[in-house]
């Protein structure tokens, strides 16, 4: 399957005025525009109101679900599984097992040659469970390695991100932030990290900004900690290409297809005309650019990638 990752609502909504998708995947707590409101948006349109809709969030609370459940959504999947019927008085809810953030779909074998798999669970990671980890990627020890990686690149980002929340007292952004950080944490089995991030959206909820102000400092210090713990059984490719000196006609080229592949919300072919500006000796400044670029796509930010790159074809 082709799959695009949105990273808000807003974009969601964006991205449905030009392309109609087979199927969608849909968060419930996000930016500017929750879940909810995108599926009303979503049924308002004659040309998107028959694409199946389901749920894949971690919001078990009754009145949520009723929310959406009301909308007629083709179904509400819980991360993780077994949760949220135990909720009381909640509604029956179809529920099936989702590994990592957005599921598995028809997954390609991803094995390097000459790369053998260890078995993780002899890994030494402190505070990760490697076989719950395990469990999220469905026993693929190349997927939980991929998963690993992926969670640790977005550490000092997530972390600073978090912090910038704090400092601006701007409660949404936090809430969302440390509602991220619960998830991801569980799916590679740090569960204990997963719990306090939890404890740190209740009180997010409830607006408790001393006892926010009392625990996140730790929390974020054990989220940056992890990165000493995992980065050691994921080590970085080697790169295939080497550095040449930068041809102003064929950056051009590609800066043009990494613009249409960010007009097409293709995430796939962005990363790989990023991956190809590497090969290229640039100057520090566009190195910067590139930087920027690589960080905004991580966040599946195609607005921010679009500004980026027209500010560097300017330029250029």
């Amino acid at each position: 399957y082709k799959v695009t990752l949105i990273s808000s609502g807003r974009t969601a909504v964006d991205f449905l005025t030009k392309y109609t998708p087979d199927l969608i995947l849909l968060d419930y707590l996000m930016p500017v525009h929750n879940g909810a409101a995108v599926l009303k948006d979503i049924q308002s349109r004659v040309e998107t109101k028959n694409i199946p809709v389901f749920f894949l969030t971690g919001q078990t609370d009754a009145d949520t679900i009723r929310e959406c459940l009301a909308l007629h959504p083709a179904g509400y999947i819980v991360k993780p599984v077994g949760s949220a019927g135990q909720d009381e008085g909640s509604t029956r809810i179809r529920c099936w097992k989702v590994y990592g953030e957005t599921g598995m779909m028809n997954r390609e074998e991803t094995e390097r040659e000459g790369r053998p798999e260890e078995d993780p669970r002899l890994w030494q990671m402190a505070g990760i469970d490697t076989a719950a980890g395990l469990e999220y990627a469905g026993e693929d020890g190349a997927l939980y390695r991929e998963i690993l990686a992926e969670y640790i690149s977005c550490i000092e980002e997530q972390a600073q991100a978090v912090e910038d929340a704090l400092a601006a007292e701007d409660i949404e952004t936090f809430t969302i932030m440390v509602h991220s950080l619960k998830s991801t944490s569980r799916t590679i089995g740090a569960q204990t990290l997963s719990d306090r991030a939890r404890e740190l959206e209740e009180h997010a909820r409830r607006q408790e900004w001393e006892q926010i102000l009392k625990k996140a400092p730790q929390v974020l210090a054990d989220y940056r900690g992890l990165y000493a713990v995992i980065a050691p059984y994921c080590p970085p490719e080697e790169p295939e290409w080497e550095k040449r000196p930068a041809d102003r006609e064929a950056v051009a080229e590609l800066l043009a297809g990494l613009w249409d592949n960010l007009e097409a919300y293709d995430s796939a072919g962005a990363e790989k005309a990023a991956q190809a500006l590497l090969c290229y000796d640039l100057e520090e400044a566009f190195l910067a650019y590139l930087e920027e670029l690589t960080a905004a796509l991580g966040r599946f930010d195609y607005e921010g990638c679009r500004k980026i790159v027209r500010r560097w074809r300017e330029v250029w």
